[in-house]
């Protein structure tokens, strides 16, 4: 059985919609992911610096290693203008996508030095307060405060 082309063009023109609708909510929920991949390994890394948690070498550098393949991941999350739903993104992120990038980049260097820098105690406390200050810089500017 034929179908007319006009029968063909609606239907793939609605199954575009159906299947684009959703992309935004995706974009949403796998940048809400990485940031929380992100918040999950910071929180050891702090806590040892404070002394709140045992210093575990292994810990330090395997947290550090995650944030940093997130950090690397920033473009391509934030690649998709998606602001709709429940997002702490700013319009700005996009207006401003160079200096956006290169901050991710700053945050991927500077995880990567704390994965270095963290055999000792001493070793990642040097380091951690330059990957605090790249989380800090890119919330301040592109980040919905609450």
């Amino acid at each position: 059985m034929k179908r007319p082309i006009r029968a063909i063009l609606a239907t793939a023109a609605l199954a575009g919609l159906a299947i684009g609708a959703p992309v935004a909510a995706d974009a949403i929920s796998d940048r809400q992911a990485a940031m929380k991949t992100v918040g999950k390994n910071v929180g050891p890394l702090f806590g040892m610096m404070k002394g709140e948690v045992d210093f575990d070498a292994d810990l330090a550098k395997s947290s550090a290693e995650a944030i940093a393949e997130q950090a690397a991941k920033v473009p391509m999350l934030f690649e998709e203008q998606a602001l709709d739903g429940k997002t702490e993104a700013k319009p700005e992120i996009w207006a401003n996508w160079d200096d956006f990038v290169s901050k991710a980049g700053d945050m991927e260097k500077a995880a990567m030095a704390v994965a270095a820098a963290a055999t000792d105690l001493d070793g990642l406390k040097a380091s951690l307060g330059q990957l605090g200050g790249t989380c800090q810089a890119c919330h301040q500017e592109y980040r919905v405060k609450k």
